[in-house]
């Protein structure tokens, strides 16, 4: 007897797959119907995962053809659908997604939550998700320097914070589980690698107030330490004492703190990260990181 649930399960992902397989060869106008009829199929079959997962696709092809708002509400049913079929997997990459889409159509602030959302969930599901959330998360600092916009990593580092905080008050702290220990330490040195480039290019800019010269040296020295460990975890995959140290470089005159960054050879800080034991013997695999989205 055949299972009819079975099979149209397996004709969806079929249908899915195709899409895919189109989108990426460039033929988005047939991905959007293969999707479009996947979504109708799933819905029908009353697959909320797989109808999701064609809706999220279908927000990424609208964004494509730049329509922000279509892209948008479609990323909000397929993360409600997500929901709703208790799908944490697909729940956290609709978020991440909508993430970026603010970003770029209405700038940081609502960006915010979404983000910050992403990692709290990343903390709850395990260590792979929450390395491939803060792979996101560090494209989402690049894009803001190649928009001049570095100011707001000082709200993208806070959220990130206040999502591990929560995340402590309301689940479990970090400390009793020792794998995401790690990684909780490691979003922790990003909020605060973030927090402090943020808030020393403000201060260089003039739009926030200046501390004396020993408080900003120790800031851009400490997240140059913070950009240190996400190395060491990471296996430099991610380049974060290049990118830090080339960036504050760029501000230390401004800040008034020459001098001191000379003579701490701070534009030299390199990393070698086999020849330390703690924390690079606790190292995962990662992907570089670019900003293709």
């Amino acid at each position: 007897m055949v299972d009819n649930g079975k099979g149209k399960r397996e004709e969806i992902l079929a249908l899915l797959g195709e899409a895919k397989s189109n989108q990426n060869e460039g033929d988005l106008e047939k991905a959007e119907d293969l999707y479009r009829t996947a979504y109708k199929l799933a819905e029908e079959s009353g697959d909320g995962r797989l109808a999701g997962a064609a809706l999220g696709q279908l927000s990424i092809l609208e964004e494509a053809k730049g329509n922000t708002g279509e892209a948008l509400a479609l990323n909000e049913q397929s993360a409600n659908l997500f929901m709703a079929a208790g799908d944490a997997p697909g729940l956290l990459l609709a978020k991440r997604s909508r993430g970026i889409l603010l970003l770029k159509a209405r700038g940081i602030e609502e960006a915010i939550e979404p983000l910050s959302f992403s990692v709290g969930l990343s903390l709850q599901m395990g260590s792979q998700y929450m390395i491939e959330t803060l792979r996101e998360i560090v494209g989402v600092s690049r894009y803001l320097q190649q928009q001049s916009r570095l100011e707001d990593l000082l709200l993208l580092g806070a959220g990130i914070n206040e999502a591990i905080k929560k995340f402590e008050s309301e689940v479990h702290p970090l400390s009793e589980d020792q794998e995401m220990v790690w990684f909780g330490e490691m979003a922790r040195a990003v909020s605060g690698m973030f927090s402090a480039v943020g808030f020393l290019v403000s201060v260089a800019n003039g739009n926030e107030e200046a501390p004396d010269k020993a408080t900003i040296f120790r800031i851009a020295r400490e997240a140059v330490h913070q950009a240190w460990l996400v190395d060491a975890w990471t296996q430099i995959a991610w380049r974060m004492v290049e990118w830090i140290t080339e960036t504050l470089e760029e501000f230390v005159d401004a800040l008034g703190i020459r001098e001191e960054w000379d003579d701490a050879e701070m534009a030299n800080f390199s990393l070698d990260v086999h020849a330390h034991d703690d924390p690079a013997s606790s190292h995962v695999d990662i992907e570089e990181t670019d900003i293709d989205w």
